[in-house]
């Protein structure tokens, strides 16, 4: 008969209007992090995620394209070692 798996921490349970209102508290209101986070009963390191997450989005918004740097493939049907980027594919 198998174990029944038991979680071991609470991370990440809360709900997302609690973490909202912990960042709230952390952004606005200049509390700190770890006193944030015990006040709502959530872990500071998911805080601190969600935190993080938040300011990304903030500045970087999801409609504003995102320019990544691609490395070089290397192409069988070129000449034997050539190698280019994909920018030059399209």
């Amino acid at each position: 008969m198998p174990n029944e798996y038991k979680r071991k921490t609470n991370r990440g349970m809360a709900s997302k209007e609690i973490y909202e209102l912990a960042s709230e508290e952390v952004m606005l209101r200049n509390k700190s992090l770890r006193d944030a986070a015990t006040s709502y009963d959530i872990n500071h390191t998911s805080l601190y995620r969600y935190i993080k997450n938040k300011r990304m989005k903030a500045i970087r918004p999801s409609n504003h394209p995102q320019l990544d740097i691609i490395a070089p493939q290397c192409l069988p049907k070129r000449k034997k070692n050539h190698c280019v980027n994909t920018f030059d594919l399209l």
